[in-house]
């Protein structure tokens, strides 16, 4: 089991507090549901609140419409999930429509691109740029993370995204 959470902690992330963290997490839900022993199976649950957990720390002090703008990619990503990357535009199309359903008003589109560059420097989002010639220049963004852990990060930390639960 110690092996298991070392290895899941180094994996993505090659760091000893998220073993630690992980490894917390496993006991805790061992100890609820009345199990003298930690198994595998508890750490990978605990990987999971794990990254839960990060990612509403990564996420804290963003203002509604940067975590509506993220909202808004999860729900791309659920819907198409054969795709792995979203274009600026396909983004902030859903994100409007999210921004008026948690009542925000709505960001223009070059102001949603810098909330969504921001996710990128904080590591939440990927991105690269394209060319398609006469079509221009634009770029994409995918989700560093887990989609559901993303979702139900976003659901969990902000009150404004639960009535959207159902998306």
């Amino acid at each position: 089991m110690i092996l298991t959470t070392a290895e899941l902690a180094a994996e993505e992330h090659g760091d000893a507090r998220r073993a630690v963290r992980l490894f917390r997490n496993a006991g805790e839900i061992a100890d609820e549901e009345g199990d003298e022993i930690v198994t595998a199976n508890h750490v990978f649950e605990a990987d999971e609140l794990v990254e839960v957990e990060l990612f509403i720390e990564m996420v804290k002090g963003t203002p509604l419409s940067g975590k509506s703008l993220l909202f808004a990619l999860t729900r791309l990503d659920r819907n198409n999930p054969e795709k792995e990357w979203f274009r600026t535009s396909e983004i902030h199309e859903v994100y409007q429509t999210v921004a008026r359903d948690v009542e925000v008003e709505p960001k223009r589109y070059n102001r949603a691109l810098e909330l969504l560059n921001k996710h990128v420097t904080t590591g939440v989002l990927e991105s690269k740029k394209k060319e398609r010639g006469d079509q221009g220049k634009f770029r994409s963004y995918s989700l560093q993370g887990d989609v559901e852990s993303t979702r139900t990060g976003l659901i969990n930390s902000t009150p404004e995204l639960q009535t959207l639960m159902g998306w």
